[in-house]
């Protein structure tokens, strides 16, 4: 057992090493997976986000598609106008490709942050009773 420096609590050594998923009693584990499943907010997330997350991802392809169509029409005019209006074009297919790479991670962050939060409020719990 080590004392933290921090706060006047013990950790274990099972703690100190990270596998700290084994501080939850029965009962608060138990309410922890119970919560877990009412809010749909495990692994798997609930509906909104994995249809955020496949939106995303729908969105990115996209956009590289469309922006490597614009490059391969864009080596086949002479005109350096059309060329500009392909490239135009090609900057929009990046911008989707963000715009999906963006909605992709914030439902990935978002689900786990709320499972994270959710474990630190019943540990806490855990802890005061």
């Amino acid at each position: 057992m080590t004392t933290s420096p921090i706060a006047s609590e013990t950790t274990t050594p099972e703690a100190a090493s990270g596998t700290a998923g084994l501080t939850l009693s029965e009962p608060s584990r138990q309410a922890f997976t119970a919560e877990l499943d009412k809010l749909k907010a495990g692994p798997s997330g609930g509906p909104r986000d994995r249809t955020v997350q496949v939106l995303g991802l729908v969105v990115a392809i996209i956009g590289l598609v469309v922006t490597l169509i614009c490059y391969s029409q864009a080596t086949a005019f002479d005109d350096l106008r059309d060329q500009i209006q392909i490239g135009i074009l090609g900057l929009f297919g990046l911008g989707l490709v963000v715009l999906g790479s963006v909605l992709y991670a914030a439902s990935t962050i978002t689900r786990f942050l709320r499972l994270w939060l959710l474990r630190l409020i019943y540990e806490q719990r855990d802890r005061g009773a």
